[in-house]
């Protein structure tokens, strides 16, 4: 299994995108979860793991069928994350405690790996539920996209309405609990979302996608891959000094281990970054 994964409205979706361009497989198209208005070229997240993770993180009655619905309306959709328990979230679940649950779900989990045991999953919440699956199978690559905390914190009060204070803390709290659950000998590869919007980054950061998976740039796939987006388009703008200094730190402290290497990067061996992430 390779996963996939980040804080929300991290681009995590189009990393996916770009990596399914390069060959990746995210399973049966059936079981991922359908475009909407906030994802056209959808989520490639699959159900039955997003279900597992949110009844780890929300609790066993958190049913996936809310998540299937997805009004786009406001209203709707503010009653829809009320019935999904989704405001368990403002309580900022303790990680350690979301991974207690796993222990439910082991035969789930254990099936899962099986099945998907040569496929890509992906979802923000194995940020709060990655030492689970760590722990009932084998991880091959860890993705993990990140995105500057105050365009996040932006496009979560462009869409569920919450408050800018909030979408920074929630960007920490899903950061610190990815870094936390990583064990010594984890080896990440970093994706910085904005680095495919700016000019002067965006060839490199398609070319460290192919380095990533073994594509070489002159193959059709990577034509492939770079011609699938319109780049011109961007729904967030946000200055990073918008962000806490707490938060800005973080983020510093990510682009610091990502610029480590041009592939995976052993996280544990970097304990100045580790350190600033998590605040300790």
């Amino acid at each position: 299994m390779d996963i996939v994964t980040g804080m929300h409205r991290s681009g995590t979706s189009f990393l996916s995108q770009a990596l399914s361009r390069l060959g990746a497989d995210f399973g049966p198209e059936e079981l991922l979860f359908k475009a909407d208005l906030w994802n056209q070229n959808g989520y490639f997240e699959n159900i039955e793991v997003v279900d597992i993770n949110n009844r780890m993180i929300l609790g066993d009655r958190a049913r996936i069928d809310y998540w299937l619905e997805a009004p786009e309306s406001g209203v709707a959709r503010a009653l829809n994350s009320f019935a999904a328990r989704k405001w368990k979230y403002f309580l900022f679940p303790p990680v350690p405690r979301i991974n207690a649950r796993a222990t439910a779900y082991e035969a789930e989990i254990t099936r899962l790996h099986d099945t998907y045991k040569d496929s890509f999953v992906k979802d923000p919440r194995f940020c709060l539920t990655l030492s689970s699956w760590l722990a009932r199978g084998s991880v091959e690559r860890l993705f993990f996209s990140f995105r500057n905390p105050a365009a996040v914190a932006g496009s979560l009060k462009q869409r569920e309405g919450l408050p800018l204070a909030f979408g920074h803390r929630y960007w920490l709290y899903h950061i610190r609990g990815f870094i936390a659950q990583l064990p010594q000998d984890s080896d990440v590869s970093f994706v910085d979302f904005d680095a495919f919007f700016d000019a002067q980054t965006q060839r490199g950061a398609f070319e460290r996608l192919a380095y990533l998976m073994g594509v070489p740039t002159g193959a059709p796939q990577f034509q492939d891959m770079v011609g699938a987006f319109d780049l011109r388009l961007r729904t967030q703008m946000a200055s990073l000094e918008d962000s806490p200094a707490h938060v800005r730190h973080a983020y510093a402290a990510l682009q610091a281990l990502m610029a480590k290497s041009d592939g995976p990067v052993r996280v544990h061996a970097h304990p100045e970054c580790v350190s600033a992430i998590l605040g300790t």
